[in-house]
């Protein structure tokens, strides 16, 4: 079977999905040139997780929401366009990096530190209306973050 190559990669590495590898069960892994494989450093191979015990948390239904609440983003680099794309947790829809707020995947990128966190979480809380969208609100303006 022909492996396709990737056209693009989330931003945040594979382990932090719980992805392991399916050799060594290490995660020193980064997404692999082609279409669903990871690349595992240590083992030096592509593989496919598939949807068995190495897929970390794409074995299962994913709740995006509260996913967004701890920082688990899903944002991509589309290596075809060279943009970051943003999963707009309301839509379900890809949007350009450059339309919205920055994410701190391509800030860390760049080598740069922001706000992302502190507004994914705010967005996350939003949608499930809970006191924590005020504290969020209240750190923001303690330390100027706009």
């Amino acid at each position: 079977m022909d492996k396709k190559n990737r056209i693009w990669f989330y931003t945040l590495p594979p382990a932090t999905y719980e992805i392991t590898c399916s050799q060594c069960g290490g995660s020193n892994l980064w997404w692999s040139e082609y279409e669903n494989h990871i690349w595992c450093y240590d083992c030096e191979i592509d593989f496919n997780p598939e949807y068995g015990e190495h897929a970390g948390i794409f074995s299962g239904p994913i709740p995006i929401q509260a996913s967004y609440m701890i920082g688990l983003v899903f944002d991509r680099f589309n290596m075809e366009t060279k943009k970051v794309e943003i999963l707009n947790i309301d839509t379900y829809e890809y949007e350009d990096y450059s339309t919205i707020v920055p994410s701190n995947a391509k800030l860390n990128l760049l080598g740069h530190k922001d706000n992302y966190g502190l507004w994914i979480a705010e967005k996350g809380q939003k949608s499930i209306k809970c006191d924590l969208f005020n504290l969020v609100r209240e750190i923001r303006s303690k330390y100027k973050v706009e």
